[in-house]
């Protein structure tokens, strides 16, 4: 357990391989760790085959689902992980967990529709939940759907001003993005790019650039200068540099 937490992953399968030996006990919960060292070590087959005996034995343990649908994903059978999703146990199916694997399945078939509305209805179910929020807002943005997208970024950058979770530089970059396309092109834009070019400074040519397009659009040229200015800096020194700063 502690090369597995650790990142070793030959040396989890070592030695979890050794006690799955000496323990004989059906209710044993080494097959399910040792099948997680196995897929970081990309061994789905030898993964797979303890997954299935695994959850014969727990029906209820949601963890080798959700290992299982990652083998399904990466395989792209996604009829697999479909089938394996509608046969849950009663309790577990009624889960949000359930729900939020199905999703993940449609989006990774590329049934972006489906899973836009699958999001929806999670959404509406289960209540407000930042991480399904976000995946909603990023397909309605895909499938155009500006409005219904900049709704919800709005209310996800709103929830993490209290007590919720943390909002991350991607959000903050999507939402962003989408209101540098949509408009308006205000001082609470300027605002949202110069944190960014802050909490992501490899990324920095690209939010200043975006701030220098913004002044200019407001007729203030000297501060779109300035910014451009520094935009051109960076890229040269990312030039240097071997090109680290290339856009999110």
């Amino acid at each position: 357990y502690l090369a597995l937490n650790q990142g070793n992953f030959e040396t989890a399968v070592q030695y979890l391989r050794l006690a799955h030996q000496k323990v004989a006990s059906p209710d044993s919960h080494i097959p399910l760790e040792l099948a997680t060292a196995y897929l970081n070590l990309n061994r789905q087959t030898e993964a797979h085959a303890l997954l299935v005996a695994y959850r014969r034995q727990h029906p209820d343990a949601l963890p080798a689902y959700q290992l299982l649908c990652e083998i399904y994903w990466e395989q792209q059978n996604f009829d697999q992980a479909d089938a394996l999703l509608n046969n849950l146990p009663p309790d577990l199916s009624a889960s949000w967990a359930a729900a939020a694997l199905r999703g993940e399945t449609l989006e990774r078939a590329g049934q972006r529709r489906a899973a836009r509305d699958h999001y929806r209805h999670i959404l509406e179910t289960f209540g407000w939940e930042t991480r399904m929020a976000h995946k909603l807002a990023r397909i309605c943005r895909e499938l155009g759907a500006t409005d219904e997208a900049h709704q919800l970024y709005r209310q996800i950058i709103e929830s993490g001003h209290g007590c919720g979770p943390a909002i991350t530089p991607q959000i903050r970059h999507e939402y962003a993005e989408l209101l540098f396309e949509k408009g308006p092109h205000d001082a609470k834009l300027l605002e949202q790019y110069l944190r960014l070019a802050r909490e992501a400074p490899s990324h920095a040519a690209l939010y200043y650039s975006r701030v220098a397009h913004i002044y200019a659009r407001q007729g203030h040229e000297r501060e779109a200068r300035r910014f451009r200015s520094f935009a051109r800096q960076i890229d040269a020194s990312t030039s240097d540099n071997g090109g680290e700063g290339a856009e999110p």
